[in-house]
């Protein structure tokens, strides 16, 4: 029997990325999948107002992401137990980084539902 696939539509999901392209195309992406996307936003301080604002399902985070307490954001998404997928720069993703320029709604699956990807 076939693996389901993990439904995105109708999840929120920040998208905080400092290259704006490349963060319109996430954004894209995700539409594309029916998410409701909050951002995309460039800074850590405009990240953590989103966060503190009201409930997110996950959250596509640049790494290296400037404007603010990276530290801060990082431990404000473990204390409210949101998912985070971290974007790296091509070559560096990992089980929780995902190369800039990859398939955002194919990683968020993975991230939400790891035994169904």
């Amino acid at each position: 029997m076939g693996r389901k696939k993990i439904e995105l539509a109708g999840l929120r999901v920040l998208v905080a990325d400092s290259q704006w392209l490349l963060a319109h195309e996430t954004v894209s992406q995700l539409h594309r999948e029916g998410v409701e996307v909050e951002g995309p936003v460039a800074t850590v301080q405009a990240a953590i107002d989103i966060v503190r604002r009201g409930p997110l399902d996950a959250a596509i985070v640049e790494a290296g992401l400037r404007g603010g307490d990276l530290a801060g954001l990082r431990a404000l998404l473990a204390a409210k137990a949101i998912p985070v997928a971290w974007i790296a720069e091509a070559g560096q993703g990992d089980a929780s980084r995902f190369d800039r320029g990859a398939d955002a709604a194919q990683f968020l699956r993975a991230l939400l539902a790891p035994d169904l990807s």
